[in-house]
């Protein structure tokens, strides 16, 4: 019976330390919403808050193409970027 007892003793103590927690990786509140948003959603909430924002401004199509240039080049640089660390 004290072999069972030191057995079984034994498996707790092995158990207990292969169950150490790993830390839980941070979720911004922004980044779940969308994630859980169909891709018609996504663009339907996008145009709902770009309306808002731009409701008392006159915009020139010049101004959105600049804008979209921009943001075009960043997620550009940011995949190249990404791709540039896996290698």
């Amino acid at each position: 019976m004290t072999a069972t007892i030191s057995f079984l003793t034994l498996n707790v103590t092995e158990f207990q330390s292969s169950m150490v927690m790993k830390p839980a990786k941070k979720i911004s509140p922004d980044e779940y919403i969308l994630s859980v948003l169909s891709p018609r959603e996504r663009l339907d909430a996008a145009l709902s808050l770009a309306r808002e924002a731009f409701k008392r401004r006159v915009l020139k199509p010049v101004d959105v193409q600049e804008t979209v240039k921009k943001v075009r080049k960043k997620a550009y640089a940011e995949r190249q970027k990404k791709n540039s660390n896996r290698r």
